[in-house]
């Protein structure tokens, strides 16, 4: 059973595992496939009903690992990347939390 919502397949697990673990790879520097990150994103945004929260979210969090992985973290800039990077991973990771199934009915 999935951890993240007994609503959504197990693959959603796996697929925000594998996106926090490319996150968490960027952060320290070590090697990354930015492909596989925007496959990732990809394959999540459609396991979830569509909402423009998550989706800004999602654009958020790639930008902010592609600019750290191409140009480091190393001086004053490229530690306000970093930060940048944390800050949209954890707003991602928050609005992730209010996702709900492609065939849930809308709230409100």
């Amino acid at each position: 059973m999935s951890t993240f919502s007994s609503a959504f397949p197990d693959s959603m697990d796996d697929k925000r595992a594998a996106v926090l673990e490319a996150i968490a790879r960027i952060e320290d520097g070590g090697p990354a496939d930015l492909q596989g990150l925007r496959e990732d994103l990809v394959v999540i945004t459609s396991l979830i009903r569509r909402n423009p929260g998550i989706e800004a979210a999602t654009e958020d969090l790639y930008e902010a690992a592609a600019a750290v992985h191409a140009t480091g973290s190393d001086d004053a800039d490229g530690a306000r990347r970093l930060r940048l990077l944390r800050e949209a991973a954890a707003r991602w990771t928050e609005r992730l939390g209010q996702a709900q199934p492609p065939d849930a009915a809308p709230e409100g």
